[in-house]
């Protein structure tokens, strides 16, 4: 080897090491990258490496090889998160995962849609992703499979594409396919939904983790709403009453996704396509009902009954609900007859075929009838609630009853988030709070504010030291209410925990109505 090249590389790979590891795939880039361009000065070796696309694609994909996910934080803040763009297999919960240039748990595909196309989008969140089944497992590949087959269409004439992201809201479905219907032009959109669609969506946090923040909703920092408890309320989580409609907070999530779904529905039959709804919500099916297929078409929903669910031949195990192979090729027969029966994608001319038939039979009747059941239903849920929703939530006495009141906002220590939630029983005339204050410097001038389902009660000083005993009469409006939502929204905060982000307004010990 020639001596003086022999130097550059020696020099090379010593200024490499300065890098401290960073990237292998760096550090040999770089090397390569020094020795042949020759730079005079060995410091400038970072600046010569970051200067091949190569090297940054190679650094950034081992930092998110040796992070906590796959997710990154999508410019949409209604939309939130995707998948990192052209994922080779990476492991991720025990499972080989890859993605397309646009962050979708898909083969590439054009996002105008080729002349002479069938398209299908398949929307919604775990569930259409394929939660723990390969790839070729998900329904989307056999719906696909059998509209070719039937139709008698050429390969690759028609698509049925997986738009979706694990734990995406309805919020998020709907914004990210609504926003792009011009270019990608559907033929039919079929949306699965599950019971934990009215949950706050989280973001994504460094290298591919989930955050505990929503970018819909940056104020309310840590204090994000679920259908499965807060873990720094109760260890191993609960499930709360946010799906049960019987309080503000509730209702107003099923009303605000119901818009949405009834504008992206109506945006695509603008654009000559098909818009189908998916209930997938188990024993709350009927909520489905009532709050989303009111402004749908008889011939636009679906559901799965709640004993499909239960099947543990159609579901990943035993504690995993989601559609293993077996689930996802019935769904996907399913999905062929309500196509072939309602005329859903008329320019393919579909034939009967008994085996989706049987499906529409075993799966639709059963899902539809329970679906109906809404007032019955309500009345159902409403009597449960009585039993279980006490009229007040002490937090110096957590139990796992009370901790299902808790929409979120709250941890097991009392701290309050910006945005609080839960539920009481109305039994009385005023709400009545104790707590105590932070003695937070940085609170001055910071103040919370009182909501009784829709109605501000008033604000109340977090600046200063020593203890809250705090009463309001309730309004006249929510006297023949059983059940009211309670919310604490504050206009700042500090952190209680700076290494975590968690922000504090106030430490409830006690919010009752008496």
């Amino acid at each position: 080897m020639d001596e003086a090249l022999d130097r550059r590389l020696r020099g090379a790979r010593r200024s490499a090491a300065l890098l401290g590891g960073l990237s292998l795939g760096l550090a040999a880039a770089a090397v390569y990258l020094l020795a042949t361009r020759q730079p005079k000065d060995p410091r400038a070796l970072l600046a010569v490496a970051l200067d091949s696309e190569e090297v940054k694609r190679a650094a950034v994909d081992q930092l998110v090889a040796e992070g906590g996910g796959v997710w990154d934080t999508y410019p949409d803040p209604d939309v939130g998160r995707v998948m990192q763009p052209n994922v080779p297999e990476r492991d991720f919960r025990g499972e080989l995962v890859s993605s397309n240039e646009l962050g979708m748990r898909e083969r590439p595909y054009a996002i105008e849609k080729p002349a002479g196309t069938t398209r299908v989008v398949l929307l919604g969140d775990s569930f259409v992703y394929g939660y723990k089944v390969e790839p070729e497992d998900r329904l989307g590949v056999f719906l696909e499979r059998f509209l070719e087959k039937k139709s008698g269409r050429p390969a690759d004439s028609i698509e049925c594409l997986h738009i979706a992201v694990s734990s995406w809201n309805l919020l998020a479905e709907c914004a990210y396919l609504r926003r792009q219907l011009s270019a990608l032009r559907p033929d039919l959109v079929v949306q699965v939904t599950i019971a934990n669609d009215l949950d706050d969506l989280k973001g994504a946090r460094g290298f591919g983790g989930m955050g505990f923040w929503s970018p819909q909703v940056p104020g309310r920092v840590n204090g994000l709403l679920s259908e499965l408890s807060n873990p720094d309320l109760w260890p191993g989580r609960v499930h709360t009453y946010l799906v049960y409609g019987v309080d503000f907070e509730s209702r107003r999530r099923y009303l605000d996704a119901g818009i949405e779904i009834a504008r992206l529905s109506a945006a695509v039959e603008t654009l000559g396509g098909r818009y189908l709804l998916l209930g997938n919500w188990e024993t709350f099916n009927p909520m489905v009902e009532k709050y989303f297929a009111a402004a749908l078409g008889e011939e636009q929903v679906t559901y799965v009954p709640a004993a499909f669910t239960e099947d543990v031949r159609f579901r990943i195990d035993d504690e995993d609900r989601h559609w293993n192979r077996a689930g996802h090729e019935r769904i996907a027969k399913l999905l062929y007859g309500l196509i072939q029966r309602r005329g859903l994608l008329p320019e393919l001319a579909l034939p009967a075929w008994d085996e989706a038939e049987r499906e529409v039979e075993a799966i639709h009747a059963p899902g539809r009838a329970e679906a109906k059941h809404v007032e019955e239903y309500e009345a159902a849920l409403v009597d449960k609630a009585r039993e279980q929703i006490a009229p007040s939530f002490d937090a110096t006495a957590l139990t796992q009853k009370s901790a299902k009141q808790v929409h979120g906002g709250i941890d097991k220590e009392g701290n309050v988030a910006p945005y609080a939630s839960l539920v009481l029983a109305r039994t009385g005339q005023r709400l009545v709070l104790s707590g105590t204050l932070l003695d937070a410097p940085g609170l001055a001038g910071a103040e919370s504010e009182v909501f009784v389902e829709e109605f501000s009660l008033g604000k109340f000083s977090l600046a200063g030291a020593g203890t809250l005993e705090l009463a309001w009469p309730l309004p006249a409006e929510v006297m023949e209410r059983p059940f009211v939502n309670v919310r604490f929204v504050a206009d700042d905060y500090v952190y209680t925990d700076v290494a975590r982000g968690r922000a504090g307004t106030f430490v409830l010990k006690r919010v009752a109505i008496e």
